[in-house]
């Protein structure tokens, strides 16, 4: 079994492509987190949202993938690199085979379908590649785009939590769906 995300190739189905996360990438996240809509279904981006928040949170990526816990991945434009969001494995548990999933969209890109295929992509990694046998994911309340993303790629809900606290953002609690992907779950629409 395994307990390492390395070796790390990209990932791509041509559309689009996942890749590390890299400090360059400081400008195109800070100018997606600008988005009201971001800051109102994504609960770990703080408003205001400034380009040293994107720096140190890309400082730190490299840390917490040597450390195996998160893999934080770019989904970028296949042909052109063109960063367009973010798709993370989170909270990775390798004795329990488990891994919480996050992810956003810059909002040009919203609504081609790309979301669908990056998670699709993660989840064919994250079962096939690191051997995990199950991924969740929530969703804020009210986010219907994203709750097609998750259904569209195989995930299944399983019920809701109310008042939810997310460190980062002291200022407010967030009602979510919980969703779930079993590695036996082969159909993906």
């Amino acid at each position: 079994m395994r307990d390492s995300f390395e070796p790390f190739g990209a990932l791509s189905d041509g559309v689009v492509t996942l890749r590390r996360l890299a400090l360059g990438d400081a400008a195109a996240v800070t100018e997606a987190c600008q988005d009201p809509e971001m800051v109102r279904w994504t609960a770990s981006i703080v408003h205001p949202y400034r380009e040293e928040n994107a720096i140190k949170w890309l400082e730190g990526q490299p840390a917490k993938w040597n450390d195996a816990y998160i893999a934080g991945l770019a989904i970028t434009d296949a042909p052109s690199g063109e960063f367009w969001g973010n798709i993370s494995l989170v909270g990775v548990n390798w004795r329990t085979r488990h891994a919480d999933v996050g992810y956003w969209m810059g909002a040009p890109w919203r609504g081609q379908g790309a979301t669908t295929r990056a998670l699709v992509l993660l989840v064919q990694w994250a079962f096939e590649v690191l051997d995990l046998h199950e991924l969740s994911l929530e969703t804020v309340i009210g986010n219907v785009a994203s709750e097609r993303v998750a259904t569209k790629a195989g995930f299944e809900f399983v019920g809701e939590a109310y008042d939810v606290h997310v460190p980062i953002r002291p200022d407010r609690t967030f009602d979510v769906r919980k969703w779930r992907r079993a590695r036996s779950n082969e159909g993906v629409e």
